[in-house]
Order: C-alpha cells, then sequence, then structure tokens
C-alpha cells in the first residue's frame, strides 16, 4: 500500500504553523538574551562596588581617582585611576597594562570593563563603565576619603558610560551615562548596591537628572560642571 505524502496545501499549512509559532517565539527569546545581559551588567558592577570597598580599605579610607574628564580616554598610566587602582582588587589585570601590551586587540580587553550591550566604537578604549565625574576628579589635591562621603546609599560611583570614557555625568554629550539596556542604565552606588533607571530620568543625553536619591555632585567644594 503506498503512503499518502503531504499535499500541497497541507505543506503551505505546516510551514504557515511554524512560521507562526517563530514570530511568537523570537521576540521572547530576544527579550530573554537582553535580560541575561543585563543581569550580567548588574553583577559586573557590584563587584566594581565591592572593589571599592576593598580598595578603601587597604589605602587609609581613600578612594581610587576617577580618571579624565570630558574628553574620551588617553591617559592610562596611573596607577591611581579606578580602571587600574581597582583591578587588583578583583585579580584582573590593569586596563592600562592590557591597553600597553593588547597589540592590536584593543577591543577585547577583560570581560569586567565591558558592558555585554556595548558596542565598541572606533579609535576609542573599549571601556564602558564610568567613575561619578565629581568623585575624587585630579583637581582635587587628594582622593576624596569614604568615611567623609555623604549619604553613600544615594551617591553615584560608576555607571554604564560613553565607550572610552573613565568618567560620567548627566550631560547631553557623550560622556553622560549611558542607558543602553532598552533605554534604561546601571549604576553602582558608594554603599555597593547596583540600580537600573530609565535613561531620561537620570539625564542621559539630556542633561537632566530627576532622581533626588540619584546624588552626583555630593562635594561643595567642587565646580559644577556644564550639562
Amino acid at each position: 500500500m503506498k503512503k499518502k505524502g503531504l499535499t500541497l496545501i497541507e505543506l503551505l499549512v505546516v510551514i504557515a504553523v511554524i512560521a507562526i509559532l517563530a514570530a511568537l517565539l523570537l521576540p521572547a527569546l530576544a527579550k530573554s538574551k537582553a535580560q541575561a545581559r543585563r543581569v550580567q551588567c548588574f553583577n559586573q558592577l557590584q563587584q566594581w562596588g565591592k572593589a571599592l570597598h576593598m580598595y578603601s580599605s587597604d589605602n587609609s579610607d581613600a578612594t581610587p581617582r576617577r580618571g579624565q574628564g570630558v574628553r574620551p580616554l588617553t591617559q592610562l598610566d596611573r596607577p591611581e585611576d579606578w580602571f587600574n587602582a581597582l583591578a587588583p582588587e578583583l585579580s584582573i589585570q590593569k586596563f592600562g597594562d592590557y591597553i600597553a601590551s593588547a597589540g592590536t586587540n584593543i577591543d577585547l580587553p577583560p570581560a569586567l570593563y565591558v558592558c555585554p550591550d556595548a558596542q565598541p566604537a572606533p579609535h576609542r578604549y573599549f571601556l564602558t563603565y564610568a567613575m561619578n565625574m565629581y568623585f575624587s576628579p585630579w583637581s582635587l589635591p587628594a582622593p576624596h576619603l569614604m568615611s567623609k562621603i555623604p549619604t553613600p546609599t544615594d551617591v553615584v560611583f560608576l555607571t554604564d558610560g560613553g565607550i572610552g570614557y573613565s568618567s560620567a555625568y548627566p550631560a547631553v554629550a557623550e560622556y553622560s551615562p549611558q542607558a543602553r539596556h532598552r533605554k534604561t542604565a546601571d549604576m553602582v552606588f558608594v554603599d555597593g548596591h547596583v540600580q537600573n533607571f530609565k535613561g531620561d530620568e537620570i539625564g542621559s543625553y539630556n542633561g537632566n537628572n530627576q532622581r533626588t536619591d540619584v546624588i552626583w555632585q555630593f562635594d561643595p567644594a567642587l565646580q559644577s560642571f556644564g550639562p
């Protein structure tokens, strides 16, 4: 007895069903992958928050410097800058040492330096986290002390930042916090906790921080940066 195969109509129905299922499942899969990347970023910032406290404990309450200000990162050799100072606390290579030894592979630094939702930019070092620009700037003769920082639960330490910038604050420019996680950004605060915020409420590319619980300028002795 001959086996009956699928008719053309039946085959088209099967293909249509598969297409419908794919259309339903692919957005959910994409959302799941995006959530996994955000969780990875969240966990990496937690590690940097822990490193801050370990560094301060090892250095008489001092904090690391925030690196350069509003310009893309070029100076990599200062051991006091956060991307070099905190690395030993996490048993990873200092960012400056990595770049010095990487040759042409400058797009692949240790994972903790790179938000998984970030993309490299031409002629920029692939550093995607940025320290609060008001936190231990080089304009101060000495870095801030952990014990002197008011409301550490509200003061920003590190945030999703512009590609190749070592520091950030709310602005209309590239050094603003980056809302790269479906229009949200992750931040770790001085006390070590991490939170996720909508970009428009923390001043991402608009310079208008609407959150009273997200503090950038905590030292009245420091001159304000422009938006």
